[in-house]
This record gives structure tokens, sequence and C-alpha cells, in this order.
């Protein structure tokens, strides 16, 4: 097949970009590009086939541009269980990627078997500890600072932005709900100062933790999609995480089995804490994500236009409702 100019697939892609793709792929000896197709439009990653293997290339909204550079740091602080890039350019915001085969979305969908996340939860939890030293450097890298010290602030900040809230929308904000969720902010704070003196470290947090955003070969979990990551509490990771298990199983949001997921993450973390301060921390972590969940998605659909602004614009409100709601 003959291979399309990327120019020719969208306006954000350029013939710069294909240029760079061929020359980081034959300089590697990774093979001749045949053909190159766009599988995600608004976050711009494109599907490359050479006569050798499969590759991915992301280019990543100006937001997000420290993903490249966070992606080879992680992955050599962790080359186990993240996706090594084949090449990043940091500066322009591109990462080029392996393909790195089924993912654990693909997995369940063949066997709804529980136990795959019985397995991954404590490695995930495992490779956050090890994040824990290296909170300076994700700093450095330009990671999303969602420290629980910074969050009060932020959450303020979001909501002098009415036109994200959309207030008195369809899907929006109503202004009853305007103006408890206002109310709330010094409830908030005290949320964030008990959950910090409870003493579990921040460190990485993947803002979302799906199936979809997690490789599985042969057992081993391998975690990709770090644009939206944070320097945050920890537990945040869970927020998205358990709401992805209870979707993919159909259980509810009350299953027990739920719970045990949760046990499993929360029992390496028990040099930090003991048992009920894991569980107190971990309920309150859970609700001040929310806020952290809205404040990503206002980074996020900030930085789109036209249709898909339109189509993801009810997250930003839908969070601070799941936030306002779930007292």
């Amino acid at each position: 097949m003959k291979s399309q100019s990327l120019s020719n697939i969208s306006a954000d892609w350029s013939a710069e970009a294909e240029q760079w793709v061929r020359h980081e792929l034959s300089t590697q000896a990774l093979g001749d590009v045949i053909d190159l197709e766009p599988i995600r439009p608004w976050s711009t990653v494109l599907r490359i086939r050479t006569d050798k293997n499969r590759f991915f290339l992301k280019t990543c909204m100006p937001a997000l541009k420290h993903e490249p550079g966070l992606v080879k740091a992680l992955a050599a602080w962790n080359p186990k269980c993240i996706l090594n890039p084949i090449a990043v350019d940091e500066k322009r915001g591109w990462i080029l990627l392996p393909d790195g085969g089924q993912t654990l979305r693909e997995v369940l969908q063949v066997e709804k078997d529980v136990s795959h996340w019985h397995h991954i939860l404590p490695i995930y939890a495992r490779l956050q500890i090890k994040m824990i030293k290296h909170c300076d450097d994700l700093l450095q890298l330009g990671i999303l600072d969602r420290r629980l010290k910074v969050l009060p602030g932020l959450f303020q900040s979001l909501l002098q932005d009415k036109d994200a809230l959309l207030l008195d929308q369809e899907k929006g904000l109503s202004q009853q709900d305007y103006r408890r969720i206002s109310e709330s902010i010094p409830c908030f704070a005290s949320m964030c100062l008990q959950l910090a003196e409870l003493g579990i470290p921040e460190s990485l947090h993947h803002d979302d933790f799906h199936d979809g955003n997690i490789f599985y070969q042969t057992g081993r979990p391998v975690f990709f999609d770090w644009g939206e990551s944070c320097l945050a509490h920890p537990f945040f990771s869970m927020l998205v995480g358990l709401r992805s298990i209870a979707y993919r199983f159909e259980w509810d949001a009350k299953a027990p089995e739920l719970n045990q997921l949760r046990d499993r993450y929360l029992s390496e973390w028990k040099n930090f804490a003991n048992p009920d301060e894991l569980q107190k921390a971990f309920s309150l972590a859970q609700r001040i994500g929310m806020v952290n969940r809205a404040l990503t998605w206002h980074l996020v659909v900030s930085n789109l236009e036209g249709a898909d602004r339109e189509e993801y614009a009810d997250s930003v409100p839908g969070w601070l409702q799941d936030f306002l709601y779930s007292e």
C-alpha cells in the first residue's frame, strides 16, 4: 500500500513529522514505512505499519507536551512496566512507540477474569512507591502539579471559568449547584489537609488509569498513555481505576469485589500507615480525586476546538457534580 502523507491526513500533522518517523525507524533498522493510519484524531495518534512491525506516533497537545520526556524517564526508571519509546522529540512533543500488543481491555473482552486486576494493582502500587523518590524529577519534567497543598487554589481558579462549567445548560451546573460547590472550597481545603496529615507520600498518579491504558502480555502489565498524569496523592488513581473495573464487570458501585481490589492495592502501602488510616486516606482521596479529574478535563477541553470540544465539555461539570453529590 502506498504510504499517505501526514499532511494529507490532518492539519495537525506535517511532512516534517513523517520525515522524522521515517528517519528514526530507518536509523534503528526497524523497517520501511508502508502506510500511516490516523486512529485517534483529537489526541493525534497515528498507527504506522512497516515491512517489519507496527509502531505508533503520538503528538501531544501543548498543555500535555511534557509526556515525551516523562515517558522516556519512566521507561529508564521502570523498564519492566513502562513501554520504552523508540524515539522522542521533547521540544515538539512527539513520541514514537513500539506496538505493545494486546491491552488488558482486549484480554477482558475474551475472558472476564478479575484475577488479572488482582495481579496488576500491586504492581502499579509498587511503581508509585518507587516513584516517591523521584518527585522533584517529575516536577522538573513538567508533570502536572496536583499536590494537596496546591489543589484548593486550583479548585478555586477552576470555578472562575463559568463557561467551562456550562452554567444552567443541560449538561452543566445549575446556579444552585454552583453556589453549593463555591461554598465547599473551605471544606475541600480541610479535606486536603486531613489527607496530607495521614502521611501517605505524594507520587506519580495516572489520571486515566483503566484497562485500555495497560498492555498485558503473558501476565506482565505495561502502563502507557501518561499525558494526563500528575504529581499527586497516589490513591487518586483508583478513582477511575475502580470505576472502569465496575463498568467492565457490570458491578454495582458497592460490589464487595471492588472492596477486595481496593484492599489488594492498599496492602502495598502498609509501611506508610495502619489499615484504618489507609482506609480513611483512600476514602478522602476518592472524593478529592473527583476535583482533580475535573481539573484535568478542564485542561484538555480548553485545548480542544469545534466538535471535539463540544463532545467532551460536559466532563468538567460532570466530575464537579460527582464531587458535590458524593457527600
